[in-house]
């Protein structure tokens, strides 16, 4: 269960890491354009379970796994609504250590 990007595709996530520079929003506002689609890449609270790393994609000194997720319920006002289960690719960062 988490807060976080969902996209469609592996390509949009990569797409989402290049353009991120502190405003998520805004890097999904353009994905979307980009995609023609406004519900390609969002961010939402959603129960999932994580599947492979698919991708490691870096911007400046940041690192994000891209990941293959299944999401199976959305966070809505009365707790979990479970949704017919459905695979999206989302990113969580990667602590790097100079060696």
């Amino acid at each position: 269960m988490g807060t976080g990007l969902v996209c469609d595709t592996q390509a949009q996530v990569k797409r989402f890491v290049a353009l991120f520079t502190g405003d998520a929003h805004s890097a999904i506002r353009v994905v979307n354009a980009e995609e023609q689609n406004p519900s390609a890449c969002v961010v939402r609270n959603v129960a999932y379970m994580r599947g492979i790393r698919v991708d490691l994609a870096r911007h400046g000194d940041n690192a994000f796994e891209i990941v293959r997720i299944l999401v199976v319920g959305i966070k809505g006002d009365g707790g979990i609504v479970p949704v017919e289960p459905t695979v999206h690719f989302s990113l969580f960062g990667v602590k790097e250590y100079a060696i």
